[in-house]
This record gives structure tokens, C-alpha cells and sequence, in this order.
């Protein structure tokens, strides 16, 4: 039957496998075939016996890799041994096939161990399997491993295998694996063999899985060439019958495409083999060139057995009229467009006017296909009419451009071809040769592979579309996309000298400085960078951002890339970054687009559009790879940036009751000895763990020195400090640290006698710095000496405190001497500089804790002595209050005797000025207790006045009526005045006894009672 179209044989095995008689060589495999031979000439080379491993999913070629594998090896004259890998391996058994294979050790052999995928399913299934059954994998996976080992080194398993090892020399192995039983179970259980590092294994060739359609094709024209006879290999080269005949392209590339959908996006050689090797077996039964009516049969029958998925229902979709139903399917099933003549030849009838009509109806197009050259230039003129029309461009290396139904597919002819797909209103350059043909529309054949049409074909046709009018347009938006490429995420870009800059700024990462530069003038940009680079600010919306790194891209419709990097990079990469912290390259990343990059800019603006879609269709993944790909690149510069800003960040370990002042002496202390500091962070060690001078304050001493100034205050330095250090990720340690650390071991010098101001050390400075430092020491001790104060509000009057503090200030006395004692240029000096300001370190914290403890103290007794006063002059006030004016003579005297009263209380708090705190809190009871009873008795004899002068009140009233009655009576009483009362108290306030002033009381009441009486008498003797 074959022989009727001129084969001598099936050129495909219907099962998919090579077959037992081949007569072909494989296409696809040229890369993975050069390194086994590069391989095969490094054994020869040698004696050394060596295993290369080759990884392939099931029915990708690896068996037919082996094939040609194989016959290279003969070619060269070695012996070869296939082996399988089977369930029940036995290391004797392949062994003694091995001794047999040759009729001497110095022979080469290769031997090729295939059929590795029954030991995949194996192990894929060894959870489902019996113990006994699992086990018996596990077992299979170690007997591989010993088996390798025994050919890698025969000399160890001498004894074992009862082997000479010469006679298991110079042998070569070829191991094909799935990666699911190489890399999960090989890898991990036998790592000593497989693990390509530190393993065994010499080279791991991974099959490219690629199979695009002009590979596709080309497969199949060198199968059916292999099997051709002579008479029809002249046809073929006459032109007169295609190379695929009796297939057709057409309907073949819509194989393909079912083909990759049922596989899930990826068409495997097996299946491509053993499809196209049942299509072609009901061609042949059929006797006749494949058509439309043969290859629908064909998938009705595979869809209804649930080989393939196809979704047929959409042939419904024509017309209803015969010929123009039939016209309708050709075009439906095809997977590339046709022109009418091809059509016309195969359906026996005019097409012409089918066609026209189901343009009309919107069922089929009228495009333009033109032909170019697979290859870089190629591609080039492809993409440069793409995006003329605003076109996606076609992006890939050969093996990633295969079919995209209405926009274009490829073919072998001798070399890969690719055919694009153009609207029929386009216009196309001249230059260009172009077809008209006719296709379905794409949304109808994409139903016929899928379904429906995919939403998010549509969607990414969208995307697609704005992306190609964004880099068209090279405005603001286009430098927006190209950020959000690089950095995966939107960042506001503010406008300023010719460019756009924008902060990202993450409490827990490195800041990140962006510079967005189009079609920009190199000078001008050249200058922006420059003080960017130098100062590590950016300045937005008039506030300073500062930055760790810098992310520089520049696009250019006129430079090409290299003229940019050679007339605005280089320039800048040799600067320093801050001008101290190391070359600009270790923190910039520098992203160049010139004329000749803006194709490639625009993929990655493709696919920054696309990655936004929930699902992108496989035809645009390559442009998902193009941005994965540069963002991958600033990904990398992003995780070495941030190892290099790390360098700079400055930590301290200290105890839960431990100062960090005490650390940061601790730190200098270790410095000055040469001891190690194992118990702090690295950045303070050097790679022995000796203490050291940190990276961060010694780039920070050499900036302050670029800048060209003598002396700078402390909150300058701190800002410098936030401008040039990442100082957001410091842990423990501030600004004010760091000055501090510097200033103890004399990198620092101050300036000014409140030592606010400081410069770089300088030997020049020295004696002005000593003159300092030496009064600055004596007023310390004198704070210690300087009288402090306790105020009694109350009493609107204070008292001096004299501290009463020792502080030990000797050994700092003796470490300036010994200071001054070494030259200032000396190695020594800057230690004896350290060792002297630690000790007026200690002496500022001890003086500092002295006055604190002593200003709580004072504080404390000021408050108790206040609330004190406060409290009696209260009560003195409250008893004073009692006594009113109805005594005028008596209110002046009591108050003579209050003001008098606090005089004393002042005199005796008089009596603790200039004490030292010790002697007056051991004084201070004793005059409180005092005043307490001063002031007690004060208030008893108010207290007693208040209650005569309540009783002369009622003397008064009951003289009055008294004296009322014995006028009626015609008697007279005898009485005392007011004035008589004051004459009598006077002496007895004066005298201060309260005693008497309490015998007087009563006397009194004994009067008024006596008044009260002789009224009642004088009331009856009238009632009478």
C-alpha cells in the first residue's frame, strides 16, 4: 500500500517508537549530539572510564538520541553495548554482556543503558506498590547506583565482582533518564553518583523539549526522504509532488496545534510520530492525497476515542449550501492560510466566489503572507513590518517560534522558514514579496482547537496592542512600563533635568534611586548623574531622598547602545559612589535601550502589559520570558547590591542591663589593646577577630575630608551620616553612635569648648584640641563642685546644696599627661588619645549618673520640704481665717505674731544653706519638727482666741438686755466694754501662755453663764 506513493516501507511507526529497521537520521537533536561527541573524544583522550547522563521526558527522543549516539560511536570504531534498564537489573548479568562485548580491556566500549522510563513509572508508583514491591524499587534505584560505581571504579569492587578491574577499563556510559528518575529519586537517593558537582556523573545533556512546527516538519521530510524511492525522491526534486505529499501542510499544522493542546501546550515527538503515523495510514488505505473530507474523518475518530481534543461542533458554523460548506471545512481544518488556486486544485471547483461571500459574512479574511528566512535577519525585517502596523512582534530563538494561527507559522524548506501573516488592507514595504490568501476567522479556527475563543486571547491582543502604542509614542508612560518591567511594581516618577527620577524606599531594604533618561542630551544626563552618584540624594518635590543604590535606564531613538555606554557609562562608572563607599558600578545598574535595543524594549514592555492578565496564551509566553529575563537581570543586581550595602550597616550586641555606652567603650577598648571581639558584630572584627577601625568609619572620616571643610557641628554630621549610610537597617546603634565611636578613638577631634563641633583628626589640630579637652576635664570636676538649689515656693525663698560628690578624675589626669607626652604623628598617639577619652568618657557617664542621682535626690527633698510649708502655711491661713474683726485691737497682734512666726520658720530653713545634701537631710527633721510645733501652737491660740471672742459675743448680748431690764426694774448691773476685753487679752497674747489664755476662757464662761442666770431671775420678777 505504501509503495503506491512511492515509500519502501512505513515511514512512521504508528506507536510513536523508532522503528526496528531504521533508515534515518533524527532531526532536532544537533546540539545534544555535539557535546556527546565532545564527550566521546575527552574518553578517548583517556582510560579513564566516564558516565554521561542524557534527561528526556517520555517520548521526547531520547532512544533515538541513543540511535545516533550509536552509529557515531561505530563511525570511530567503538565497540558498542545497549543494554536495558529493567526491573530485575542485575549487575552480573550486564557485567559479563560487558566482558563478552569485546575481546580486549583496551578496547573502548560504549555502553548505552536506555529504557529508563518503565524504572520512572516504577518509582512514580512505589507509593502505590505493596512494601515488599516498593522496596523492590529502592532496591532497583541502589543496584543503578552500585552498578555505576563498579564501571567508574572497577578497582573497588575487585573482590566483589571476582574481576580483574583492567579488564572493566576504557569504558564509556550513556545513561538516558526521565527527569522525574533522575533528578527526584536518582539525585537524592545516590548522590555520590548523579550529583553532577561532587558526583560521578562527567556530563548531563538535558534534551531541548522544544519541538516547533518547522522541526516538526523537517522530521517528517526526512523520515519519508529515508523511505522514498528513487522515482519519487526525483518528484520530489522535480517539484512535480511536495516532500510531504501525500499529506499537506495545512492540515498537518492544525495537527500540530491539536496535537500541543491535548498535551497540555506542548507537542512531544512521540505523539507528533504517532498521529501524523495514523493520518498517514488512513491517507494510504484511502489511496489518495490527504483533503479536507479524509482529515475530518480522521479527528471525528481520535476525538471520539479520546486520543486528541478537538471541539468539531464549530464546523456547523459555514454555509449551509454544499460547495460553500465544503469550501468552509477546507478552510476550517487548515492551520495556515490557503489561496484560492491551492483551494480550487483540491476541492475540484472554482472557490473564487465561495470565498468572496464568506468574507462578507465575516466567516473568512483576505490576508497577505509574506515568506522571509528563519534567522536573525530574518526576524529583524519581521518585526520591522510588525510594528509598523502595531503588530505584536515575534520574539524567540528557532526553536521558540513555531505557529500562532493568524499571525504566523513556520516550515521547513532546506532551512526554517517562517511565513507571516499580514491584514489584507496592510501596507507592506515593496521589498517585500507577498501572497494573498484566504484563512477562517481566527476566532473560529481557535474554537476549533479550544473550545471557544479564549477571553484571554482577546485581552492579551489588548494588552499587546497598548504596549506597541506606549514605545510608539516615547512619552512619560513609556518610561512608567519600563520601571515596572525592572522592578515588578509601579513607582511614581517626578520630572527634573531632562529626566524622570523616582525613590523606593522599604524600612527593611536597601533604598533604590531611579533615573529614567529619553532621547535625553548625554551632557546634561552625564552632569544629573554625576551629582546623584556623588551626594546618593535625589531631591522630590523640593525634599532630599536619600538612596543606597541607583537604577539607571536610558532610551535612545538615535544613539545605539554602545555609543551610549561608551559616552555617558563609562564616564561615570569610574566614579565613586558618595564619593567614598567604592565604584559606581557596585550600586548602579545601568539598563541601556539605544536604537538598536528598542525591539528587545519593546518585548519587555509586552510583557510587563501581559503579566497583568490572570492567563497569557502560550503564543505570548515568549514575551513573559523576555521581561523574566531583565527582570531577572536587575533581580541579581538587587540581591548584590544589597550584600553590598550590608557592608555598611553598623549593629551592637549588648545584655539586657548593659548600656550602649558601655558597649561602644567597649568596642574602642578592644581596638586600643588588639584584643578579639567575638561578642559584637563582624563589621567591628577583621577576618582573625581582632578588633578594628569599621569600613563604615573609616569611609565616613575620608568623605568628610572630600569635602573640603575644617569643622563641622554635630547635627551636620548626622545628616551626613543619613545621607551616606543606610542607617534605616541599623540595629542598636543611631547617628549619635557613631560620632561618639569616632570621638573615642580620636578620629574625630573636637573643635569648640562645648565640644559640639567637630573635624577629621589632623596632627595640626592637637594642641587646640588638648587645650580643650584639658578644660573640658576641669569642668567636670568643677560641676561636681557647683552648689545647687532647693526652692520653697511658699516662702519665695532658696537654699544652696553643695554637691558633696568625689568623682576619681585622677586617672584621667594621668592619661592626658601621658598623651601629651607622645608626638602627635606618632602611631602611639592615637591610642593614648583613645585611652585618655575613654577615661573622660567614664568620668562624663560617672558625673552624668552622680548629678542625675543627686538631682532625684534634691528633687525629692525639695518636694517633701514644699508640701511641707505648703501644708502649714495652709492650716496657719485656715486658723487665721477664724478669728473675724469684732476684736480690732487683738488682729493686728495675732498677725505680728504669724509674720513673726514665718521669719523664724525661714531662719531656721536658712540654717541648711551651703550644707552638702548628706548633713542637711540629716538636719532637715529636726527644723521641720521644730516649725511643726511653732506653728501647732500658733493655731491653738488662734483657735483658743476664737473661742473667747465667741464668748464675749454672747457676754455682750446678754448685758444688753440686761441692761434693758434694769431700767425697767430701776437697777443697775454692772458691765465690761469691748475695749476692756482687748486691754485684758493683749498682755496675755503678748505673754504667749496659753495656759493663761485658757484660764481666761473659762473665766469668761463662768461670767456669761452668771449673765445668763441673772437674766432668767430678772425675766421672772417682771412676769410678776
Amino acid at each position: 500500500m505504501y509503495s503506491r506513493f512511492g515509500f519502501i516501507d512505513r515511514p512512521l511507526n504508528p506507536s510513536g517508537v523508532p522503528p526496528i529497521e531504521r533508515r534515518y537520521s533524527p532531526v532536532g537533536f544537533e546540539g545534544e549530539l555535539e557535546r556527546v561527541r565532545a564527550a566521546i573524544n575527552a574518553f578517548l583522550r583517556g582510560s579513564d572510564n566516564i558516565a554521561v547522563v542524557i534527561v528526556g521526558q517520555y517520548g521526547w527522543g531520547k532512544s533515538e538520541l541513543l540511535d545516533t549516539v550509536e552509529a557515531v560511536a561505530q563511525g570511530l570504531g567503538l565497540g558498542v553495548l545497549r543494554l536495558p534498564l529493567t526491573f530485575g537489573l542485575d549487575i552480573n548479568v550486564v557485567i559479563n554482556s560487558l566482558l563478552k562485548a569485546r575481546s580486549s580491556s583496551s578496547e573502548p566500549l560504549l555502553l548505552l543503558i536506555d529504557e529508563t522510563d518503565e524504572v520512572s513509572r516504577a518509582v512514580e508508583l512505589s507509593n502505590a506498590l505493596s512494601p515488599g514491591d516498593a522496596g523492590k524499587v529502592r532496591d532497583l534505584v541502589i543496584r543503578l547506583g552500585s552498578l555505576i560505581r563498579a564501571l567508574i571504579e572497577p578497582r573497588n569492587y575487585r573482590d566483589v565482582l571476582g574481576v580483574d578491574p583492567k579488564r572493566l577499563g576504557k569504558v564509556m556510559m550513556v545513561l538516558a533518564f526521565t527527569p522525574q528518575l533522575y533528578y527526584n529519586i536518582l539525585k537524592n537517593m545516590v548522590p555520590d553518583v548523579f550529583d553532577i558537582t561532587r558526583g560521578r556523573v562527567y556530563m548531563e545533556i538535558v534534551l531541548d523539549e522544544r519541538m516547533p512546527l518547522w522541526l516538526y516538519e523537517a522530521m517528517l521530510l526526512q523520515r519519508f526522504n529515508a523511505y522514498s524511492t528513487d522515482e519519487r525522491l526525483d518528484l520530489v526534486r522535480k517539484g512535480l509532488i511536495n516532500g510531504l505529499h501525500p499529506l499537506r501542510r495545512e492540515y498537518l499544522a492544525t495537527l500540530y496545534e491539536l496535537v500541543a493542546n491535548t498535551e497540555g501546550g506542548k507537542a512531544s515527538p512521540r505523539a507528533l510520530v504517532k498521529f501524523t503515523s495514523k493520518l498517514l495510514d488512513m491517507v494510504v488505505e484511502r489511496g489518495k492525497e490527504l483533503n479536507y473530507e479524509v482529515f475530518e474523518e480522521f479527528l471525528r475518530g481520535e476525538v471520539f476515542s479520546g486520543e486528541l481534543k478537538a471541539y468539531l461542533d464549530v464546523i456547523n458554523e459555514g454555509p449551509n449550501d454544499e460547495r460553500g460548506s465544503r469550501v468552509f471545512k477546507a478552510l476550517l481544518l487548515s492551520g495556515i492560510p490557503r489561496g484560492i488556486g491551492d483551494l480550487s486544485s483540491e476541492l475540484g471547483f472554482d472557490v473564487a466566489s465561495y470565498i468572496n461571500a464568506m468574507v462578507k459574512a465575516g466567516l473568512v479574511e483576505e490576508v497577505q503572507v509574506a515568506r522571509f528566512k528563519l534567522n536573525n535577519d530574518g526576524l529583524s525585517k519581521v518585526n520591522n513590518e510588525l510594528i509598523k502596523l502595531s503588530m505584536a512582534p515575534i520574539e524567540g530563538d528557532l526553536r521558540d517560534i513555531s505557529i500562532s494561527y493568524g499571525s504566523y507559522y513556520t516550515a521547513y524548506e532546506g532551512e526554517p522558514i517562517i511565513y507571516v501573516v499580514f491584514p489584507g488592507d496592510a501596507k507592506v514595504s515593496s521589498f517585500t514579496s507577498i501572497t494573498k490568501a484566504y484563512q477562517v476567522s481566527p476566532r473560529l479556527h481557535r474554537m476549533l482547537v479550544f473550545g471557544k475563543e479564549p477571553e484571554e486571547v482577546i485581552r492579551a491582543k489588548e494588552e499587546v496592542g497598548k504596549a506597541i502604542g506606549i514605545v510608539n509614542a516615547f512619552r512619560e508612560d513609556l518610561a512608567m512600563e519600563i520601571v515596572r518591567a525592572a522592578l515588578g511594581s509601579q513607582v511614581t516618577l517626578y520630572p527634573l533635568s531632562g529626566a524622570l527620577f523616582g525613590v523606593i524606599e522599604n524600612p527593611l531594604d536597601v533604598r533604590i534611586g531611579v533615573i529614567v533618561s529619553m532621547d535625553g542630551e548625554p551632557n546634561q544626563l552625564i552632569k544629573l548623574l554625576s551629582k546623584v552618584v556623588n551626594e546618593g540624594v535625589i531631591t522630590v518635590n523640593g525634599q532630599e531622598r536619600v538612596i543606597d543604590s541607583l537604577l539607571v535606564i536610558i532610551v535612545s531613538r538615535t544613539l545605539l547602545t554602545n555609543d551610549i555606554a561608551k559616552s555617558i557609562v563609562e564616564p561615570i562608572s569610574r566614579l565613586s559612589w558618595k564619593l567614598v563607599l567604592g565604584p559606581v558600578t557596585d550600586f548602579t545598574y545601568f539598563s541601556i535601550f539605544g536604537s538598536d535595543r528598542i525591539d528587545e524594549l519593546r518585548s519587555i514592555v509586552i510583557g510587563s502589559r501581559l503579566e497583568r492578565l490572570d492567563r497569557v496564551p502560550r503564543e505570548y509566553s515568549i514575551f513573559l520570558e523576555r521581561l523574566n529575563d531583565y527582570r531577572d537581570e536587575v533581580l541579581a543586581f538587587r540581591d548584590r547590591v544589597r550584600q553590598r550595602v550590608l557592608q555598611y550597616t553598623m549593629a551592637i550586641r549588648r545584655g539586657a542591663k548593659e548600656s550602649k555606652d558601655a558597649v561602644i567603650r567597649h568596642i574602642v577598648e578592644a581596638w586600643v589593646k588588639g584584643e578579639g571581639l567575638e561578642d559584637q558584630p563582624e563589621v567591628f572584627r577583621d577576618e582573625g577577630g581582632r578588633a578594628r577601625v569599621s569600613p563604615v568609619e573609616l569611609s565616613f572620616i575620608n568623605y568628610l575630608r572630600s569635602l573640603g571643610k575644617q569643622s563641622f557641628t554635630v547635627k551636620e554630621l548626622e545628616y551626613l551620616i543619613r545621607r551616606l549610610y543606610p542607617t534605616h537597617l541599623w540595629r542598636e546603634f543611631k547617628e549619635g553612635d557613631l560620632i561618639k565611636l569616632l570621638s573615642l578613638r580620636g578620629l574625630l577631634l573636637p573643635v569648640n569648648d562645648d565640644l559640639t563641633e567637630y573635624a577629621p583628626y589632623s596632627p595640626e589640630l592637637v594642641p587646640k584640641v588638648l587645650t580643650i579637652l584639658s578644660e573640658h576635664m576641669g569642668r567636670l570636676s568643677e560641676s561636681l563642685r557647683k552648689p545647687l538649689s532647693i526652692s520653697i515656693d511658699e516662702l519665695k525663698m532658696s537654699i544652696e546644696v553643695q554637691p558633696g560628690i568625689n568623682a576619681q578624675d585622677s586617672d584621667c589626669e594621668r592619661a592626658f599627661t601621658l598623651l601629651k607626652a607622645v608626638p602627635e604623628t606618632s602611631n602611639e598617639f592615637l591610642k593614648r588619645y583613645s585611652l585618655f577619652m575613654l577615661c573622660i568618657d567614664r568620668l562624663e557617664g560617672e558625673v552624668d549618673q552622680r548629678l542625675e542621682e543627686l538631682n532625684k535626690e534634691l528633687s525629692a527633698l525639695s518636694s517633701s520640704l514644699n508640701n511641707t510649708i505648703k501644708d502649714l502655711s495652709n492650716k496657719l491661713g485656715s486658723a487665721r481665717k477664724g478669728i473675724n474683726e469684732y476684736l480690732p485691737g487683738l488682729s493686728n497682734e495675732i498677725d505680728s505674731r504669724i509674720n513673726n512666726l514665718i521669719e523664724r520658720i525661714k531662719s531656721y530653713i536658712l540654717k541648711l544653706n551651703g550644707l552638702e545634701l548628706e548633713n542637711i537631710k540629716e538636719s532637715l527633721p529636726t527644723i521641720l519638727e521644730t516649725i511643726n510645733s511653732e506653728v501647732n501652737g500658733m493655731i491653738e491660740l488662734m483657735n483658743i482666741l476664737r473661742g473667747i471672742e465667741d464668748r464675749i459675743k454672747e457676754y455682750v448680748e446678754l448685758t444688753g438686755i440686761l441692761r434693758n431690764a434694769s431700767v425697767i426694774l430701776g437697777k443697775g448691773i454692772p458691765e465690761m466694754t469691748i475695749e476692756d476685753f482687748v486691754n485684758d487679752l493683749l498682755p496675755l497674747i503678748r505673754h504667749g501662755s496659753l495656759d493663761l489664755l485658757n484660764n481666761y476662757l473659762n473665766e469668761l464662761t463662768h461670767i456669761v453663764e452668771l449673765s445668763a442666770g441673772s437674766l432668767v431671775r430678772s425675766w421672772a420678777m417682771l412676769m410678776r
